[in-house]
């Protein structure tokens, strides 16, 4: 089954194996569900969430969040505070936006975060990833610094806690957009 919708406020829902489901427009959502059923959003405040062994997801736009759930279901966000989270067996996280949040909760994937005052957490085994930036005066000044990973291990790296680079350390933060 494949769904498509376009516009404002869109809509789009899938069911079964092999569905796919693709929205465009200001708030527009999708949710898909099925073993390898994709969601890909485009749009302001486009929200996508997928569920099932494979089911990837890939929001852009400001504000548009991912999900997936399900073993190596991957999660991809890009764009101004638009979050990513995965649950299930080696589902990575990954987000690009400045603000934007990147979770894992397995012992066995990657969340990463490389946007400007982004944030990354993830279970215990598994890997964050993080960059830092140079802000300066305006938009166009600023530049990355640093990129680092660590494992998290449950002592130097705590499971479940944010985390966000601060020269070139990793420093626990808040889920806050601060």
């Amino acid at each position: 089954a494949h769904s498509a919708t376009s516009g404002n406020d869109a809509h789009s829902a899938t069911s079964g194996d092999y569905a796919h489901s693709a929205t465009s427009g200001n708030r527009a959502n999708s949710a898909t569900s099925g073993y390898g059923a994709h969601s890909a959003t485009s749009g302001y405040g486009a929200h996508s969430a997928t569920s099932g062994d494979y089911a990837h997801s890939a929001t852009s736009g400001n504000r548009a969040n991912s999900a997936t759930s399900g073993n190596d279901a991957h999660s991809a966000t890009s764009g101004d505070y638009a979050h990513s989270a995965t649950s299930g067996n080696r589902a990575n996280s990954a987000t690009s936006g400045y603000g934007a949040h990147s979770a894992t909760s397995t012992s066995d994937a990657i969340a990463c975060a490389v946007g400007r005052k982004a944030k990354a957490k993830a279970a215990k085994g598994s890997w964050i990833v993080l960059a830092e930036w140079h802000e300066g005066g305006s938009w166009e000044d600023a530049h990355p610094l640093a990129i680092k990973s660590a494992q998290v291990d449950g002592k130097v790296i705590k499971a479940d806690q944010w985390y966000k680079l601060v020269d070139g350390e990793f420093v626990e933060t808040d889920d806050s957009n601060e």
